[in-house]
């Protein structure tokens, strides 16, 4: 909301304060480079004191850095403060994804997070709107006034809020660790190659934000309430290929998201430069700049589900650092071409399409690195189909006074675990009696299948299968099918032992009462 609300009193914001578009822009990016860092630092230190204090004081700060805002008297005031409410902003954003977790897990998280998501998404979609609106009562003083209202409504709530996060959960951590975890993540290039993808894919949508507003009032003449109307129909779209991604994941896939996303975005930047540089008509690039912004959708949740994949035990210092990236782009590349060569629609374009060709050429890079890391990885062997248990009331397979050959090879488990001894009769009556099939307990139970081929080479089942020696029930995080096969091999003999066992109890029972 902090962003997208004053976006279409940006040029007012030049006119009223008299400094030039690309300076005025430069309250745009001081408020993400607060909202990175505001995430970065404030991630850790929840940890450590807890979330309601900072999510108070970071409020609070937001609202007043916005009344401050709206009496700012020079440019140079104005982007002290929009840092500062972005600092506030960005605690209130890291928190609240801390506070989700602090209460809710596994489904129930999904969905508070797809709430957080629907949030952030009405806001990009309603911010404009009602701030184009606004401008038609107030000048964009005004809209800081309404933010600093919308502050105070949300300081009220943070104050009834709970502490999630109780003295014996919380974490000592020192900056020294902070700072190694932080480092470990820079060279990690699992992490890296999407969080770099992510920077530049998002980067798209914020040059779009900072020079939209200019290109569309000022070259193509729409005035702020149609700009607000155009800001949120692009940011419906984002809403929609965000929700579309959400339901393909599972079956598609992340990396083929992301992948779909920046070639989409990059076709769409490539169709709005020759717009731009064909026609001077809006129509013209209206189709591909929604494309565009709406791609943000595929892009940046998948780009995050890569980066923080293999983040497990450093996913609290992984997510901060993914928002830093998120807003660190944004808040230097739209200010950087705006320096270098103004503010038009050609500009917009050829900065998008360079941001686009990017990312889609990092996207390349991470297929690489998907395929390299499957080849690495050893291929599991097929394991051995188990043979259900037979009933006790089928066929034998396996007689008592069979031959040797007749009977199966003894397996690796069959050689620590003692059969059971054959129930034998003596005296006249076991003379005269006919012999009596061999029970479904005397049968051999079938061996557990061949263990399969673990992924780490030091995983102590590997070694043991390495060395001859049957696989241990080590914790796994993931399914083994071998410790499956070896229970389901234990049952059965289990149920063999009770038939055995009941079979001797009837034995005994003849022997003792002859006329039954």
């Amino acid at each position: 909301m902090s962003l997208d609300f004053y976006l279409p009193g940006l040029p007012a914001v030049a006119a009223g304060l008299q400094t030039p578009l690309p300076v005025a822009q430069l309250s745009l990016s001081a408020c993400m480079i607060g909202l990175g860092v505001g995430q970065l630092v404030t991630g850790p230190l929840t940890d450590r004191y807890g979330r309601r204090r900072l999510l108070i004081a970071g409020v609070a700060m937001f609202m007043l850095t916005s009344g401050l805002s709206a009496v700012a008297p020079t440019i140079e005031v104005l982007l002290v403060l929009r840092l500062l409410g972005g600092l506030g902003g960005g605690a209130g954003v890291v928190i609240a994804r801390s506070m989700a977790r602090d209460l809710y897990s596994g489904p129930a998280l999904a969905g508070v997070y797809s709430q957080l998501m629907l949030v952030t998404a009405s806001a990009a979609v309603a911010g404009p709107v009602l701030a184009g609106q606004a401008l038609r009562f107030t000048t964009w003083r005004g809209v800081f006034v309404l933010l600093a209202v919308i502050g105070f409504v949300l300081l009220v709530i943070a104050l009834a809020q709970g502490e999630t996060l109780p003295p014996h959960r919380r974490s000592a951590v020192t900056g020294g660790e902070v700072l190694r975890t932080l480092g470990g993540l820079l060279r990690d290039r699992s992490f890296l190659v999407p969080t770099s993808a992510l920077g530049f894919g998002i980067s798209a949508m914020f040059t779009y934000m900072a020079m939209a507003s200019f290109v569309f009032q000022q070259s193509y003449g729409l005035s702020p309430q149609a700009f607000s109307v155009l800001s949120a129909g692009n940011a419906t779209g984002v809403v929609v290929l965000s929700l579309l991604s959400a339901a393909l994941a599972p079956r598609v896939g992340p990396l083929r998201l992301l992948a779909t996303g920046a070639g989409l975005a990059c076709v769409a930047a490539g169709l709005l430069v020759a717009g731009v540089m064909l026609s001077d008509s809006v129509v013209i690039v209206l189709g591909p700049l929604f494309i565009l912004v709406s791609c943000t959708g595929l892009i940046a949740p998948n780009a995050t589900a890569l980066a923080l994949q293999h983040q497990g035990h450093r996913a609290g210092s992984a997510s901060a650092l993914v928002g830093l990236s998120y807003y660190g782009f944004a808040a230097l590349i739209p200010p950087v071409a705006s320096a270098l060569a103004g503010v038009s629609p050609q500009v917009l374009g050829m900065t998008t399409l360079a941001t686009t060709t990017v990312t889609v050429l990092i996207c390349v890079v991470a297929r690489s690195d998907a395929r390299r890391r499957r080849a690495d990885e050893p291929v599991p062997s097929e394991p051995d189909t188990l043979v259900a248990p037979r009933e006790p009331d089928s066929a034998p397979a396996h007689r008592t006074g069979g031959s040797p050959a007749d009977r199966p090879a003894v397996g690796p488990w069959d050689t620590r675990l003692p059969s059971h001894p054959p129930v034998t009769e003596t005296g006249p009556a076991a003379a005269s009696r006919p012999p009596v099939a061999a029970s479904p307990w005397e049968e051999d139970a079938d061996p557990p299948a061949r263990p399969t081929q673990w992924r780490h080479p030091l995983d102590p089942r590997r070694v043991e299968a390495r060395l001859g020696r049957p696989p241990t029930n080590a914790p796994s995080s993931e399914p083994d099918l071998d410790v499956e096969q070896r229970w389901l091999w234990i049952a059965e003999r289990a149920r063999r032992a009770r038939l055995a066992l009941e079979e001797t109890d009837r034995l005994s029972a003849v022997d003792t009462n002859p006329g039954r």
